[in-house]
Protein backbone atom coordinates (compact mmCIF):
# COMPACT_ATOMS: atom_id res chain seq x y z
CA UNK A 1 0.00 0.00 0.00
CA UNK A 2 1.35 3.41 -0.98
CA UNK A 3 2.32 5.67 1.89
CA UNK A 4 0.23 8.79 2.44
CA UNK A 5 1.89 12.20 2.15
CA UNK A 6 1.91 12.56 5.94
CA UNK A 7 3.50 9.13 6.33
CA UNK A 8 6.11 10.03 3.72
CA UNK A 9 6.95 13.33 5.37
CA UNK A 10 7.26 11.71 8.80
CA UNK A 11 9.50 8.97 7.40
CA UNK A 12 11.81 11.51 5.81
CA UNK A 13 11.80 13.73 8.91
CA UNK A 14 13.08 10.78 10.92
CA UNK A 15 15.68 10.06 8.25
CA UNK A 16 16.94 13.67 8.23
CA UNK A 17 16.96 13.76 12.03
CA UNK A 18 19.45 10.87 12.18
CA UNK A 19 21.85 11.79 9.38
CA UNK A 20 20.86 14.52 6.95
CA UNK A 21 21.33 13.20 3.41
CA UNK A 22 23.56 15.21 1.10
CA UNK A 23 22.04 13.89 -2.12
CA UNK A 24 20.29 16.89 -3.80
CA UNK A 25 17.57 14.61 -5.22
CA UNK A 26 16.69 13.33 -1.72
CA UNK A 27 16.70 16.86 -0.32
CA UNK A 28 14.42 18.05 -3.11
CA UNK A 29 12.12 15.06 -2.58
CA UNK A 30 11.76 15.95 1.12
CA UNK A 31 11.16 19.61 0.25
CA UNK A 32 8.47 18.74 -2.30
CA UNK A 33 6.69 16.47 0.15
CA UNK A 34 6.68 19.25 2.77
CA UNK A 35 5.25 21.63 0.19
CA UNK A 36 2.48 19.23 -0.85
CA UNK A 37 1.53 18.29 2.71
CA UNK A 38 1.28 21.88 3.97
CA UNK A 39 -0.50 23.17 0.86
CA UNK A 40 -3.09 20.41 0.84
CA UNK A 41 -3.55 19.55 4.52
CA UNK A 42 -2.63 22.67 6.52
CA UNK A 43 -6.13 22.86 8.04
CA UNK A 44 -6.01 19.32 9.47
CA UNK A 45 -2.32 19.38 10.44
CA UNK A 46 -2.70 22.10 13.06
CA UNK A 47 -0.54 25.13 13.67
CA UNK A 48 2.38 23.44 15.47
CA UNK A 49 2.80 20.73 12.80
CA UNK A 50 2.64 23.27 9.98
CA UNK A 51 5.25 25.48 11.65
CA UNK A 52 7.53 22.49 12.24
CA UNK A 53 7.37 21.48 8.58
CA UNK A 54 8.02 25.03 7.33
CA UNK A 55 10.98 25.25 9.72
CA UNK A 56 12.26 21.94 8.30
CA UNK A 57 12.02 23.37 4.78
CA UNK A 58 13.94 26.53 5.63
CA UNK A 59 16.92 24.42 6.76
CA UNK A 60 17.11 22.58 3.42
CA UNK A 61 19.54 23.57 0.71
CA UNK A 62 17.20 23.90 -2.27
CA UNK A 63 17.38 25.97 -5.42
CA UNK A 64 16.17 29.55 -4.98
CA UNK A 65 14.36 30.91 -6.93
CA UNK A 66 12.49 27.86 -8.20
CA UNK A 67 8.99 26.45 -8.58
CA UNK A 68 9.51 24.52 -5.35
CA UNK A 69 10.51 27.65 -3.45
CA UNK A 70 7.41 29.46 -4.78
CA UNK A 71 5.12 26.58 -3.79
CA UNK A 72 6.36 26.68 -0.19
CA UNK A 73 5.50 30.39 -0.10
CA UNK A 74 1.95 29.58 -1.22
CA UNK A 75 1.83 27.13 1.69
CA UNK A 76 3.09 29.73 4.19
CA UNK A 77 0.37 32.19 3.14
CA UNK A 78 -2.27 29.52 3.75
CA UNK A 79 -0.84 28.78 7.20
CA UNK A 80 -0.79 32.50 8.05
CA UNK A 81 -4.46 32.77 7.08
CA UNK A 82 -5.44 29.72 9.13
CA UNK A 83 -3.36 30.26 12.29
CA UNK A 84 -2.82 33.53 14.13
CA UNK A 85 0.22 32.20 16.01
CA UNK A 86 2.22 31.84 12.79
CA UNK A 87 4.58 34.78 12.31
CA UNK A 88 4.50 35.46 8.57
CA UNK A 89 7.06 38.28 8.42
CA UNK A 90 10.00 36.29 9.88
CA UNK A 91 9.23 33.54 7.36
CA UNK A 92 9.14 36.05 4.48
CA UNK A 93 12.56 37.32 5.54
CA UNK A 94 13.95 33.78 5.45
CA UNK A 95 12.26 33.02 2.14
CA UNK A 96 13.69 36.32 0.82
CA UNK A 97 11.29 38.20 -1.45
CA UNK A 98 14.07 38.79 -3.94
CA UNK A 99 13.52 35.14 -4.97
CA UNK A 100 10.30 35.73 -6.91
CA UNK A 101 10.32 34.17 -10.38
CA UNK A 102 8.85 36.09 -13.36
CA UNK A 103 5.92 33.65 -13.30
CA UNK A 104 5.17 34.61 -9.68
CA UNK A 105 4.37 38.14 -10.82
CA UNK A 106 1.80 37.08 -13.44
CA UNK A 107 -1.91 36.60 -12.84
CA UNK A 108 -3.08 33.11 -13.73
CA UNK A 109 -6.21 32.30 -15.80
CA UNK A 110 -9.07 30.42 -14.18
CA UNK A 111 -11.68 28.17 -15.86
CA UNK A 112 -14.30 30.97 -15.85
CA UNK A 113 -12.24 33.22 -18.08
CA UNK A 114 -11.03 35.48 -15.30
CA UNK A 115 -7.69 35.46 -13.55
CA UNK A 116 -6.32 34.47 -10.17
CA UNK A 117 -4.12 36.85 -8.23
CA UNK A 118 -0.41 36.25 -8.74
CA UNK A 119 1.73 34.87 -5.94
CA UNK A 120 3.31 38.30 -5.51
CA UNK A 121 -0.12 39.94 -5.13
CA UNK A 122 -1.13 37.36 -2.54
CA UNK A 123 2.03 37.95 -0.56
CA UNK A 124 1.46 41.73 -0.64
CA UNK A 125 -2.05 41.31 0.76
CA UNK A 126 -0.98 38.72 3.35
CA UNK A 127 1.82 41.03 4.51
CA UNK A 128 -0.59 43.95 4.95
CA UNK A 129 -3.01 41.69 6.85
CA UNK A 130 -0.20 40.60 9.15
CA UNK A 131 0.44 44.26 10.03
CA UNK A 132 -3.10 44.49 11.43
CA UNK A 133 -2.28 41.81 14.01
CA UNK A 134 1.44 42.47 14.52
CA UNK A 135 2.16 46.09 13.55
CA UNK A 136 5.69 45.88 14.97
CA UNK A 137 6.75 43.08 12.62
CA UNK A 138 7.78 44.78 9.39
CA UNK A 139 9.89 43.76 6.44
CA UNK A 140 13.21 45.47 5.78
CA UNK A 141 13.12 48.22 3.15
CA UNK A 142 14.81 46.16 0.44
CA UNK A 143 12.18 43.43 0.73
CA UNK A 144 9.24 45.84 0.91
CA UNK A 145 10.59 47.27 -2.35
CA UNK A 146 9.99 43.84 -3.92
CA UNK A 147 6.26 44.21 -3.15
CA UNK A 148 5.92 47.93 -3.83
CA UNK A 149 4.42 47.65 -7.31
CA UNK A 150 1.73 45.24 -6.04
CA UNK A 151 1.02 47.42 -2.99
CA UNK A 152 0.67 50.45 -5.26
CA UNK A 153 -1.41 48.79 -7.99
CA UNK A 154 -3.85 47.32 -5.45
CA UNK A 155 -3.90 50.52 -3.40
CA UNK A 156 -3.27 48.72 -0.11
CA UNK A 157 -2.81 50.78 3.04
CA UNK A 158 -3.66 50.47 6.74
CA UNK A 159 -5.61 53.08 8.74
CA UNK A 160 -7.24 53.38 12.14
CA UNK A 161 -11.00 53.80 11.80
CA UNK A 162 -13.94 53.92 14.16
CA UNK A 163 -17.38 52.37 13.69
CA UNK A 164 -19.47 55.51 13.25
CA UNK A 165 -22.75 53.99 12.07
CA UNK A 166 -24.49 50.60 11.93
CA UNK A 167 -27.52 50.01 9.76
CA UNK A 168 -29.50 47.12 8.32
CA UNK A 169 -29.94 46.78 4.56
CA UNK A 170 -32.15 44.49 2.56
CA UNK A 171 -29.90 42.63 0.11
CA UNK A 172 -31.72 40.21 -2.20
CA UNK A 173 -34.36 39.51 0.39
CA UNK A 174 -31.93 39.13 3.29
CA UNK A 175 -31.42 41.64 6.09
CA UNK A 176 -27.71 42.28 6.53
CA UNK A 177 -25.94 44.53 9.04
CA UNK A 178 -23.45 47.01 7.61
CA UNK A 179 -20.97 49.15 9.52
CA UNK A 180 -19.66 52.49 8.34
CA UNK A 181 -16.12 53.22 9.49
CA UNK A 182 -14.59 56.70 9.60
CA UNK A 183 -10.99 57.83 10.01
CA UNK A 184 -9.77 60.94 11.81
CA UNK A 185 -9.42 62.80 8.50
CA UNK A 186 -13.01 62.05 7.43
CA UNK A 187 -12.35 59.10 5.11
CA UNK A 188 -15.25 56.63 5.15
CA UNK A 189 -16.00 53.14 3.95
CA UNK A 190 -18.67 50.53 4.68
CA UNK A 191 -18.65 46.76 5.02
CA UNK A 192 -20.70 43.91 6.42
CA UNK A 193 -20.13 43.60 10.15
CA UNK A 194 -18.74 40.05 9.87
CA UNK A 195 -15.59 41.49 8.24
CA UNK A 196 -14.77 43.27 11.52
CA UNK A 197 -13.02 40.83 13.82
CA UNK A 198 -11.26 40.68 17.16
CA UNK A 199 -7.47 40.65 17.26
CA UNK A 200 -6.71 36.92 17.67
CA UNK A 201 -3.68 37.83 19.78
CA UNK A 202 -5.69 40.01 22.16
CA UNK A 203 -9.06 38.39 22.77
CA UNK A 204 -9.51 40.52 25.87
CA UNK A 205 -10.32 43.59 23.80
CA UNK A 206 -13.26 41.95 22.03
CA UNK A 207 -16.85 42.31 23.10
CA UNK A 208 -17.91 38.80 22.23
CA UNK A 209 -17.14 39.70 18.60
CA UNK A 210 -20.19 41.99 18.70
CA UNK A 211 -19.66 45.14 16.67
CA UNK A 212 -20.90 48.37 18.24
CA UNK A 213 -20.68 52.06 17.36
CA UNK A 214 -17.52 53.60 18.80
CA UNK A 215 -15.15 50.64 18.42
CA UNK A 216 -11.77 51.40 16.84
CA UNK A 217 -10.32 49.05 14.20
CA UNK A 218 -7.02 48.72 12.36
CA UNK A 219 -8.29 48.45 8.80
CA UNK A 220 -6.72 47.16 5.60
CA UNK A 221 -8.05 49.30 2.77
CA UNK A 222 -7.84 49.16 -1.01
CA UNK A 223 -7.95 52.53 -2.69
CA UNK A 224 -9.98 52.73 -5.88
CA UNK A 225 -10.43 55.66 -8.27
CA UNK A 226 -12.82 57.59 -6.06
CA UNK A 227 -13.40 55.31 -3.06
CA UNK A 228 -11.79 52.93 -0.61
CA UNK A 229 -12.88 49.34 0.07
CA UNK A 230 -12.31 47.47 3.32
CA UNK A 231 -10.35 44.25 2.89
CA UNK A 232 -9.92 43.25 6.52
CA UNK A 233 -10.29 44.87 9.95
CA UNK A 234 -8.99 43.94 13.39
CA UNK A 235 -10.21 45.43 16.66
CA UNK A 236 -7.59 47.88 17.95
CA UNK A 237 -6.47 48.47 21.52
CA UNK A 238 -7.14 52.23 21.37
CA UNK A 239 -10.34 53.87 22.53
CA UNK A 240 -12.16 56.28 20.27
CA UNK A 241 -11.31 59.15 22.64
CA UNK A 242 -7.62 58.52 21.90
CA UNK A 243 -8.20 59.54 18.28
CA UNK A 244 -10.94 62.17 18.34
CA UNK A 245 -11.94 65.24 20.34
CA UNK A 246 -15.45 65.56 21.79
CA UNK A 247 -17.88 68.42 21.20
CA UNK A 248 -21.07 69.52 22.95
CA UNK A 249 -24.29 69.07 21.02
CA UNK A 250 -28.05 69.47 21.40
CA UNK A 251 -30.34 66.46 20.84
CA UNK A 252 -32.99 67.91 18.55
CA UNK A 253 -34.89 64.70 17.73
CA UNK A 254 -34.78 60.98 18.64
CA UNK A 255 -36.18 58.80 15.86
CA UNK A 256 -36.71 55.49 17.63
CA UNK A 257 -38.24 53.83 14.58
CA UNK A 258 -35.21 54.51 12.39
CA UNK A 259 -32.72 54.18 15.24
CA UNK A 260 -31.43 57.71 14.63
CA UNK A 261 -30.51 60.49 17.05
CA UNK A 262 -30.27 63.96 15.48
CA UNK A 263 -27.69 66.22 17.09
CA UNK A 264 -26.75 69.85 16.33
CA UNK A 265 -23.56 71.56 17.40
CA UNK A 266 -23.19 75.23 18.31
CA UNK A 267 -22.17 75.99 14.70
CA UNK A 268 -25.52 74.78 13.28
CA UNK A 269 -24.01 71.61 11.87
CA UNK A 270 -26.35 68.62 11.82
CA UNK A 271 -25.07 65.18 12.87
CA UNK A 272 -26.85 61.83 13.07
CA UNK A 273 -26.07 58.93 15.39
CA UNK A 274 -27.37 55.74 13.78
CA UNK A 275 -27.39 52.28 15.30
CA UNK A 276 -26.02 53.48 18.64
CA UNK A 277 -27.57 52.04 21.79
CA UNK A 278 -27.65 54.89 24.28
CA UNK A 279 -30.36 56.44 26.42
CA UNK A 280 -30.76 60.10 25.46
CA UNK A 281 -33.81 62.30 25.10
CA UNK A 282 -34.85 65.20 22.93
CA UNK A 283 -33.79 68.51 24.45
CA UNK A 284 -30.72 67.18 26.25
CA UNK A 285 -27.16 68.31 25.74
CA UNK A 286 -24.59 65.61 25.03
CA UNK A 287 -20.88 65.19 24.57
CA UNK A 288 -20.27 63.54 21.20
CA UNK A 289 -17.56 62.70 18.70
CA UNK A 290 -18.16 64.48 15.39
CA UNK A 291 -17.31 62.93 12.06
CA UNK A 292 -17.44 65.06 8.94
CA UNK A 293 -16.84 62.74 5.96
CA UNK A 294 -14.35 63.66 3.28
CA UNK A 295 -16.98 63.52 0.51
CA UNK A 296 -20.44 62.76 1.89
CA UNK A 297 -22.57 65.52 3.44
CA UNK A 298 -23.91 63.04 6.00
CA UNK A 299 -22.25 64.06 9.27
CA UNK A 300 -22.07 61.33 11.90
CA UNK A 301 -22.07 61.55 15.70
CA UNK A 302 -20.96 59.06 18.32
CA UNK A 303 -22.61 60.14 21.55
CA UNK A 304 -20.55 59.68 24.68
CA UNK A 305 -22.72 60.95 27.52
CA UNK A 306 -25.39 63.43 28.54
CA UNK A 307 -24.02 66.67 29.97
CA UNK A 308 -25.58 69.41 32.09
CA UNK A 309 -27.78 72.21 30.78
CA UNK A 310 -25.33 74.77 32.11
CA UNK A 311 -22.47 73.21 30.12
CA UNK A 312 -24.58 73.05 26.98
CA UNK A 313 -25.86 76.62 27.24
CA UNK A 314 -22.32 77.87 27.92
CA UNK A 315 -21.15 76.18 24.72
CA UNK A 316 -24.00 77.28 22.48
CA UNK A 317 -24.50 80.75 23.96
CA UNK A 318 -27.82 82.55 24.29
CA UNK A 319 -28.71 85.27 21.73
CA UNK A 320 -30.28 88.55 22.85
CA UNK A 321 -33.39 89.38 20.79
CA UNK A 322 -36.31 91.81 20.73
CA UNK A 323 -39.89 90.71 20.01
CA UNK A 324 -41.08 92.63 16.95
CA UNK A 325 -44.48 91.13 16.14
CA UNK A 326 -47.18 88.85 17.54
CA UNK A 327 -49.67 87.08 15.27
CA UNK A 328 -52.08 85.11 17.43
CA UNK A 329 -54.24 84.18 14.47
CA UNK A 330 -51.39 82.36 12.69
CA UNK A 331 -49.76 81.35 15.97
CA UNK A 332 -46.29 82.88 16.11
CA UNK A 333 -44.24 85.78 17.35
CA UNK A 334 -41.33 87.36 15.46
CA UNK A 335 -37.94 88.41 16.84
CA UNK A 336 -34.78 90.12 15.68
CA UNK A 337 -31.23 90.07 17.04
CA UNK A 338 -30.19 93.03 19.15
CA UNK A 339 -26.69 92.69 17.68
CA UNK A 340 -27.27 92.35 13.95
CA UNK A 341 -23.54 92.43 13.24
CA UNK A 342 -23.39 88.77 14.28
CA UNK A 343 -25.98 86.95 12.16
CA UNK A 344 -26.90 83.31 12.61
CA UNK A 345 -24.99 81.22 10.06
CA UNK A 346 -23.72 77.68 9.71
CA UNK A 347 -19.99 77.33 10.28
CA UNK A 348 -18.13 77.46 6.97
CA UNK A 349 -21.21 78.56 5.01
CA UNK A 350 -21.90 82.21 4.15
CA UNK A 351 -25.56 81.77 3.16
CA UNK A 352 -28.24 81.65 4.38
CA UNK A 353 -27.62 84.28 7.04
CA UNK A 354 -30.30 85.41 9.49
CA UNK A 355 -30.85 88.24 11.96
CA UNK A 356 -34.59 87.57 12.30
CA UNK A 357 -36.86 84.64 12.95
CA UNK A 358 -39.99 83.50 14.75
CA UNK A 359 -41.20 81.35 17.63
CA UNK A 360 -44.27 79.22 17.03
CA UNK A 361 -47.22 78.83 19.43
CA UNK A 362 -46.60 75.05 19.52
CA UNK A 363 -43.16 75.71 21.01
CA UNK A 364 -44.57 78.15 23.58
CA UNK A 365 -47.30 75.71 24.59
CA UNK A 366 -44.85 72.82 24.84
CA UNK A 367 -42.67 74.78 27.24
CA UNK A 368 -45.61 76.41 29.07
CA UNK A 369 -44.60 79.91 27.98
CA UNK A 370 -47.00 82.84 27.33
CA UNK A 371 -46.74 85.09 24.30
CA UNK A 372 -44.10 87.73 25.06
CA UNK A 373 -44.97 91.42 24.67
CA UNK A 374 -44.05 93.34 21.54
CA UNK A 375 -40.82 95.22 22.23
CA UNK A 376 -39.82 92.89 25.07
CA UNK A 377 -36.28 91.58 25.19
CA UNK A 378 -35.54 87.87 25.53
CA UNK A 379 -32.67 85.44 25.29
CA UNK A 380 -32.88 82.46 22.94
CA UNK A 381 -30.81 79.40 22.18
CA UNK A 382 -31.00 79.08 18.41
CA UNK A 383 -29.30 77.30 15.54
CA UNK A 384 -30.14 76.73 11.88
CA UNK A 385 -32.24 73.71 10.93
CA UNK A 386 -33.17 72.54 7.45
CA UNK A 387 -36.88 72.56 6.67
CA UNK A 388 -38.93 70.41 4.33
CA UNK A 389 -38.07 72.82 1.51
CA UNK A 390 -34.35 72.04 2.13
CA UNK A 391 -33.66 75.60 3.30
CA UNK A 392 -32.02 76.18 6.68
CA UNK A 393 -33.77 78.64 8.99
CA UNK A 394 -33.38 79.68 12.65
CA UNK A 395 -34.68 77.02 15.01
CA UNK A 396 -35.29 78.16 18.60
CA UNK A 397 -35.01 75.49 21.29
CA UNK A 398 -34.76 77.54 24.49
CA UNK A 399 -36.29 80.91 25.54
CA UNK A 400 -35.45 82.86 28.69
CA UNK A 401 -36.27 86.33 29.91
CA UNK A 402 -33.56 88.92 29.43
CA UNK A 403 -31.56 89.70 32.56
Amino acid sequence: MEESLIEQVETMRAQFAEVAPKDPSVINQFAWIISKVVNKQHESLGSVRCRQLLADYVKLDVERPSLLHSQILYAAIKVASAYADFHLVPFLKLWDLRNFRPEDCERQPNPKGRTFASLKERVAKAYMQSLLVRPDEVLPAEQIACLQSELNSNGYFVAKMVVSRIAEKDVRGRKLRFATLTSADGMQSSTEVHVLRANPLNQGNARGNYVVVGQVYDVLLRKREDSVAIGDAVLATQNVSDLFECETGYVEFVDEKQGMIHVYDSKSRHYVSQGQRINVQEGQFVRFLPFIPEKSKFKTAIIGNVCSDSEGIATFGMRDVRITQINREKGFCSWELLDMSKPIVEDGVAEPSYVRGFIGKAFLDKHHLPYPAIGANARILVFLKRGKDKVKRPHVVRVANAD
